[in-house]
Protein backbone atom coordinates (compact mmCIF):
# COMPACT_ATOMS: atom_id res chain seq x y z
CA UNK A 1 0.00 0.00 0.00
CA UNK A 2 1.47 3.41 -0.93
CA UNK A 3 2.56 5.40 2.12
CA UNK A 4 4.23 8.66 3.09
CA UNK A 5 6.89 8.42 5.78
CA UNK A 6 8.82 11.57 6.73
CA UNK A 7 11.86 11.70 9.04
CA UNK A 8 14.07 14.58 10.19
CA UNK A 9 17.80 14.23 10.85
CA UNK A 10 19.39 17.14 12.71
CA UNK A 11 23.15 17.79 12.72
CA UNK A 12 25.19 20.83 13.68
CA UNK A 13 27.99 22.39 15.64
CA UNK A 14 29.31 20.27 18.51
CA UNK A 15 31.15 23.04 20.39
CA UNK A 16 31.17 26.82 20.02
CA UNK A 17 32.66 29.80 21.83
CA UNK A 18 30.12 32.21 23.27
CA UNK A 19 29.69 35.10 20.84
CA UNK A 20 30.55 33.05 17.73
CA UNK A 21 28.38 31.52 14.99
CA UNK A 22 27.04 27.96 15.04
CA UNK A 23 24.94 25.94 12.58
CA UNK A 24 22.05 23.52 12.58
CA UNK A 25 21.29 21.49 9.44
CA UNK A 26 18.01 19.64 8.93
CA UNK A 27 17.46 16.91 6.39
CA UNK A 28 13.72 16.37 5.95
CA UNK A 29 13.51 13.01 4.18
CA UNK A 30 10.55 11.23 2.63
CA UNK A 31 11.31 7.53 2.84
CA UNK A 32 7.79 6.57 1.80
CA UNK A 33 6.49 5.49 -1.58
CA UNK A 34 4.35 8.52 -2.42
CA UNK A 35 4.96 12.28 -2.22
CA UNK A 36 4.66 14.07 1.12
CA UNK A 37 2.40 17.08 0.65
CA UNK A 38 2.12 20.38 2.52
CA UNK A 39 5.32 19.75 4.48
CA UNK A 40 5.94 22.33 7.23
CA UNK A 41 8.99 22.46 9.53
CA UNK A 42 8.98 24.21 12.92
CA UNK A 43 12.07 24.71 15.08
CA UNK A 44 11.95 26.61 18.37
CA UNK A 45 15.58 27.70 18.68
CA UNK A 46 17.30 27.55 22.07
CA UNK A 47 17.54 30.56 24.36
CA UNK A 48 20.80 32.43 23.89
CA UNK A 49 20.79 32.16 20.08
CA UNK A 50 19.57 34.49 17.35
CA UNK A 51 19.24 33.79 13.63
CA UNK A 52 21.99 35.20 11.44
CA UNK A 53 20.90 33.65 8.13
CA UNK A 54 18.80 30.70 6.97
CA UNK A 55 19.39 28.61 3.86
CA UNK A 56 16.11 26.86 3.13
CA UNK A 57 12.75 27.15 1.35
CA UNK A 58 10.27 29.80 2.51
CA UNK A 59 11.62 30.22 6.05
CA UNK A 60 10.61 32.92 8.53
CA UNK A 61 11.55 33.68 12.14
CA UNK A 62 8.95 34.67 14.72
CA UNK A 63 9.48 37.18 17.57
CA UNK A 64 9.75 34.17 19.92
CA UNK A 65 12.80 32.87 17.97
CA UNK A 66 10.91 30.05 16.27
CA UNK A 67 11.74 29.18 12.67
CA UNK A 68 8.94 28.12 10.35
CA UNK A 69 9.68 26.73 6.87
CA UNK A 70 7.01 25.98 4.28
CA UNK A 71 8.65 23.24 2.23
CA UNK A 72 5.58 22.10 0.29
CA UNK A 73 5.99 18.79 -1.53
CA UNK A 74 8.79 16.25 -1.05
CA UNK A 75 8.80 13.45 -3.61
CA UNK A 76 9.15 9.84 -2.51
CA UNK A 77 12.78 9.01 -1.83
CA UNK A 78 13.80 12.69 -1.82
CA UNK A 79 14.97 15.16 0.85
CA UNK A 80 14.70 18.87 1.59
CA UNK A 81 17.57 20.62 3.38
CA UNK A 82 17.53 23.59 5.76
CA UNK A 83 20.58 25.19 7.40
CA UNK A 84 20.40 27.78 10.19
CA UNK A 85 23.37 30.04 11.00
CA UNK A 86 22.96 31.24 14.56
CA UNK A 87 24.72 33.83 16.69
CA UNK A 88 25.39 32.46 20.17
CA UNK A 89 25.20 34.91 23.08
CA UNK A 90 24.17 33.12 26.25
CA UNK A 91 23.86 34.80 29.64
CA UNK A 92 26.09 32.20 31.26
CA UNK A 93 28.81 29.86 30.10
CA UNK A 94 29.97 27.19 29.92
CA UNK A 95 26.59 25.70 29.16
CA UNK A 96 24.91 23.25 26.76
CA UNK A 97 22.22 23.98 24.19
CA UNK A 98 19.66 21.32 23.21
CA UNK A 99 17.42 21.54 20.18
CA UNK A 100 15.04 19.40 18.12
CA UNK A 101 12.79 20.27 15.19
CA UNK A 102 9.39 19.03 14.14
CA UNK A 103 7.55 18.54 10.82
CA UNK A 104 3.92 18.01 9.85
CA UNK A 105 1.97 17.81 6.60
CA UNK A 106 -1.26 17.04 4.81
CA UNK A 107 -0.77 13.30 4.49
CA UNK A 108 1.51 12.25 7.37
CA UNK A 109 1.59 12.56 11.14
CA UNK A 110 3.80 15.02 13.04
CA UNK A 111 7.41 13.83 13.43
CA UNK A 112 10.29 15.08 15.59
CA UNK A 113 14.00 15.09 14.87
CA UNK A 114 16.75 13.79 17.07
CA UNK A 115 17.95 16.24 19.77
CA UNK A 116 21.21 18.02 18.94
CA UNK A 117 23.49 19.04 21.83
CA UNK A 118 25.97 21.91 21.44
CA UNK A 119 28.47 22.86 24.12
CA UNK A 120 29.01 26.61 24.59
CA UNK A 121 32.38 27.50 26.07
CA UNK A 122 33.57 30.86 27.39
CA UNK A 123 36.68 32.60 26.31
CA UNK A 124 39.05 33.61 29.11
CA UNK A 125 37.77 37.19 29.29
CA UNK A 126 34.19 36.02 29.70
CA UNK A 127 35.22 33.59 32.45
CA UNK A 128 36.99 36.39 34.25
CA UNK A 129 34.04 38.74 33.99
CA UNK A 130 31.65 36.10 35.31
CA UNK A 131 33.79 34.79 38.16
CA UNK A 132 34.74 38.29 39.54
CA UNK A 133 38.10 36.83 40.64
CA UNK A 134 40.73 35.13 38.48
CA UNK A 135 44.38 34.13 38.18
CA UNK A 136 47.16 34.55 35.71
CA UNK A 137 50.52 32.81 36.24
CA UNK A 138 53.92 32.62 34.59
CA UNK A 139 57.54 31.70 35.21
CA UNK A 140 60.70 33.69 34.51
CA UNK A 141 61.69 31.28 31.73
CA UNK A 142 60.67 27.89 30.29
CA UNK A 143 63.82 25.75 30.54
CA UNK A 144 65.88 24.96 33.65
CA UNK A 145 68.67 22.72 34.84
CA UNK A 146 68.80 20.83 38.12
CA UNK A 147 70.04 23.18 40.83
CA UNK A 148 68.58 26.28 39.11
CA UNK A 149 66.33 28.72 40.93
CA UNK A 150 62.81 28.94 39.52
CA UNK A 151 60.76 32.10 40.03
CA UNK A 152 57.02 31.52 39.96
CA UNK A 153 54.75 34.56 39.48
CA UNK A 154 51.04 34.67 40.29
CA UNK A 155 48.67 37.57 39.78
CA UNK A 156 45.25 37.54 41.41
CA UNK A 157 42.58 39.92 40.02
CA UNK A 158 39.66 40.74 42.30
CA UNK A 159 36.54 42.48 40.96
CA UNK A 160 33.98 41.22 43.49
CA UNK A 161 31.70 43.85 45.07
CA UNK A 162 32.83 43.26 48.68
CA UNK A 163 36.18 42.92 50.40
CA UNK A 164 37.31 39.30 50.81
CA UNK A 165 39.59 37.31 53.08
CA UNK A 166 42.06 35.25 51.08
CA UNK A 167 44.65 32.69 52.06
CA UNK A 168 47.26 31.86 49.43
CA UNK A 169 49.19 28.59 49.47
CA UNK A 170 51.74 28.05 46.69
CA UNK A 171 53.20 24.63 45.89
CA UNK A 172 56.63 24.40 44.33
CA UNK A 173 57.81 22.21 41.44
CA UNK A 174 57.06 18.50 41.66
CA UNK A 175 56.79 15.59 39.28
CA UNK A 176 53.31 14.55 38.33
CA UNK A 177 51.80 11.08 38.24
CA UNK A 178 48.19 11.43 37.19
CA UNK A 179 46.83 14.03 39.61
CA UNK A 180 49.42 13.20 42.28
CA UNK A 181 51.81 16.10 42.87
CA UNK A 182 53.40 14.56 45.98
CA UNK A 183 56.84 13.89 44.44
CA UNK A 184 58.52 17.12 45.50
CA UNK A 185 61.47 18.15 43.35
CA UNK A 186 62.37 21.57 44.80
CA UNK A 187 62.87 23.56 47.98
CA UNK A 188 61.12 26.87 48.60
CA UNK A 189 63.72 29.58 49.31
CA UNK A 190 61.73 32.80 48.97
CA UNK A 191 58.03 33.43 49.59
CA UNK A 192 55.77 36.49 49.17
CA UNK A 193 55.43 38.83 52.13
CA UNK A 194 51.68 38.31 52.27
CA UNK A 195 49.50 36.36 54.72
CA UNK A 196 52.61 35.75 56.85
CA UNK A 197 53.89 33.26 54.26
CA UNK A 198 56.83 31.06 55.19
CA UNK A 199 58.86 28.52 53.23
CA UNK A 200 58.00 24.99 54.40
CA UNK A 201 59.57 22.21 52.35
CA UNK A 202 58.64 22.83 48.72
CA UNK A 203 55.74 25.17 49.50
CA UNK A 204 54.97 28.70 50.63
CA UNK A 205 52.52 28.31 53.52
CA UNK A 206 50.27 31.14 54.80
CA UNK A 207 49.74 31.77 58.50
CA UNK A 208 47.07 34.47 58.24
CA UNK A 209 44.39 35.80 55.90
CA UNK A 210 44.85 38.71 53.53
CA UNK A 211 41.96 41.15 53.14
CA UNK A 212 41.61 42.08 49.49
CA UNK A 213 39.57 45.05 48.28
CA UNK A 214 37.31 45.32 45.19
CA UNK A 215 39.38 46.22 42.13
CA UNK A 216 42.66 45.15 43.75
CA UNK A 217 45.32 43.18 41.88
CA UNK A 218 47.76 41.15 44.01
CA UNK A 219 51.04 39.98 42.48
CA UNK A 220 52.99 37.21 44.22
CA UNK A 221 56.57 36.08 43.51
CA UNK A 222 58.05 32.91 44.98
CA UNK A 223 61.36 31.14 44.30
CA UNK A 224 62.38 27.45 44.45
CA UNK A 225 65.69 25.67 44.05
CA UNK A 226 65.37 22.57 41.87
CA UNK A 227 66.79 19.29 43.16
CA UNK A 228 70.32 18.59 41.95
CA UNK A 229 69.75 14.83 41.72
CA UNK A 230 68.14 12.93 38.80
CA UNK A 231 65.00 14.66 37.61
CA UNK A 232 62.15 13.83 35.34
CA UNK A 233 62.21 15.56 31.96
CA UNK A 234 59.16 17.64 32.88
CA UNK A 235 58.31 19.34 36.18
CA UNK A 236 55.03 20.95 37.17
CA UNK A 237 54.42 24.06 39.25
CA UNK A 238 51.22 23.81 41.22
CA UNK A 239 49.40 26.23 43.49
CA UNK A 240 46.40 26.24 45.78
CA UNK A 241 44.29 29.30 46.50
CA UNK A 242 41.83 29.30 49.36
CA UNK A 243 39.20 32.04 49.39
CA UNK A 244 36.95 31.50 52.42
CA UNK A 245 34.66 34.48 51.79
CA UNK A 246 34.16 37.78 50.06
CA UNK A 247 31.34 39.44 51.91
CA UNK A 248 28.01 37.87 50.98
CA UNK A 249 29.36 35.91 48.01
CA UNK A 250 31.55 32.95 49.05
CA UNK A 251 34.34 32.05 46.66
CA UNK A 252 35.02 28.33 46.17
CA UNK A 253 38.33 26.83 47.21
CA UNK A 254 40.66 26.56 44.23
CA UNK A 255 42.69 23.41 43.74
CA UNK A 256 45.86 22.97 41.71
CA UNK A 257 44.09 20.11 39.96
CA UNK A 258 41.31 22.41 38.71
CA UNK A 259 41.37 24.45 35.53
CA UNK A 260 44.86 23.60 34.35
CA UNK A 261 46.63 25.70 32.54
CA UNK A 262 45.33 28.54 34.74
CA UNK A 263 46.23 26.84 37.99
CA UNK A 264 49.57 25.21 37.26
CA UNK A 265 52.38 25.63 34.78
CA UNK A 266 54.52 23.00 33.06
CA UNK A 267 58.27 23.60 33.22
CA UNK A 268 60.71 21.74 30.96
CA UNK A 269 63.89 20.72 32.83
CA UNK A 270 67.15 19.78 31.08
CA UNK A 271 68.89 16.79 32.65
CA UNK A 272 72.66 16.37 32.91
Amino acid sequence: MPTTQVTIIKTGTDSVTNGALMTYTLEVRNIGTIAAQGVQVVDALPSGTTVNTIAGPNCTVSPTNTVHCNIGTIAAGSSAWITFYLQVQTNSCPTDLYNAAGAYGNNFSTVTSNTKQTHVQCDQQQQQQQSCAWWSSWTDRNTYRPGDIVQYNLQFHYQCPDAGDLSFQIYGPSTKSGNDFSQNRATAISCPLISGMQAVGNSCIPFSYYTIQPGEVVTLHSQYRLDSGPLESTLYLGNNVFAPSNGNTPLPSRSKNQLPPLYFDDIAVVNY
